[in-house]
């Protein structure tokens, strides 16, 4: 009985679908299957490199897709090409953010195609190094990426979580743009950020409102405990008491005020990370 228990964990664990391994150079067509990237892909110049409809590329930690040739993912509405985690709920691990790297694209790769494409749980999702790459995006969709998920010529290139964008850029770098919400939600179309982002000066600022809260709070910690200390000593006598005693409650004050901007900082600062 012990022996059928441990085969039968052994059945379990394996997948329920071939798996075909993928790191290294790569290079040509792969049709529609499951694919584990275990070891960062290498798109090299004057090479191609395409997933067939349908397919399913899981990123192992630490690894992603570094493109100086030509990325082609040519998916349909009912059978997308997805680029994910290895993490599945059904094995008991949950996807998250910061799961992969992501898609680089580096300033000399030739083009990207992504059609009826998905990518989700990477840290950076598709990062553009340079206006001087031809891609195009028609229905894709970036999910649950931690640092950012589209950015282009190291800037962020805004739009709504989950809704199929669309952009076609030109190596002169000119794009067109659609952002499918627009019609089906009627909300704000994305737009490319033309500065840096506003979560970066306003951190700055918060932090340094946190660190300024922290020093109040250190110094008045500091000072009534000294005063405190007098204060309780019993060669001291009442007039310098007084003082003490006054001195130290003025200390809690900017003790206690130092707590509270503090707090309100740090609250501040989980905001920006938030949205």
């Amino acid at each position: 009985m012990k022996y059928f228990f441990y085969y039968y964990i052994i059945i379990i664990s394996l997948p329920c679908f071939p798996v075909t391994y993928l790191t290294g150079e790569l290079s040509g067509h792969y049709g529609s299957d499951n694919y584990v990237v275990s070891g960062n892909i290498h798109i090299l110049p004057g090479t191609e490199l395409s997933f067939a409809a349908g397919s399913t590329i899981r990123f192992e930690p630490f690894t992603g897709i570094i493109v100086r040739g030509k990325l082609i993912c040519e998916g349909t509405a009912d059978s997308v090409v997805l680029f994910t985690s290895t993490r599945d709920p059904l094995s008991g691990s949950t996807p998250e953010p910061f799961d992969w790297n992501g898609i680089k694209v580096p300033a000399d790769a030739e083009e990207i195609v992504l059609s009826n494409a998905r990518v989700e749980y990477s840290t950076f999702g598709l990062d553009i190094e340079s206006n001087g790459t031809e891609i195009t995006l028609k229905d894709v969709v970036f999910r649950k990426n931690g640092y950012a998920t589209l950015t282009r010529a190291g800037r962020i290139v805004e739009h709504v979580e989950g809704v199929p964008v669309d952009y076609t850029w030109k190596r002169e770098g000119s794009y067109n743009h659609t952002n499918n919400e627009k019609e089906t939600a009627g909300s704000s179309a994305a737009k490319e950020n033309k500065g840096i982002s506003w979560k970066i000066p306003v951190r700055i600022a918060v932090g340094t409102f946190l660190a300024s809260g922290l020093s109040i709070w250190v110094g008045g910690h500091t000072t009534a405990e000294k005063y405190n200390q007098k204060y309780l000593d019993e060669d001291v006598n009442i007039s310098n008491a007084v003082a003490y005693r006054d001195n130290r409650d003025n200390a809690v004050k900017w003790r206690n005020a130092g707590a509270l901007l503090s707090l309100i900082s740090a609250a501040g600062l989980g905001i920006t990370f938030i949205f």
